[in-house]
């Protein structure tokens, strides 16, 4: 799998869980086990896009 791929991957995975997660709120449900898996996932997805906090603080902050 390149990396390409992968990172589509992660991409549609978060995009599966955030709509779970959305749900899962709507109904009062918690979703501490989704919170966690979602925070791993974004994890992996930024190492592998190479953005570090400071670049993406950065970003952020920039007008």
């Amino acid at each position: 799998m390149t990396t390409t791929q992968y990172q589509k991957s992660l991409q549609r995975e978060l995009a599966t869980l955030n709509r779970r997660i959305d749900m899962m709120i709507i109904k009062g449900q918690s979703y501490v086990s989704e919170s966690r898996k979602h925070k791993m996932l974004l994890r992996q997805l930024r190492a592998i896009q190479g953005q570090s906090f400071f670049s993406r603080l950065t970003t952020s902050l920039s007008f």
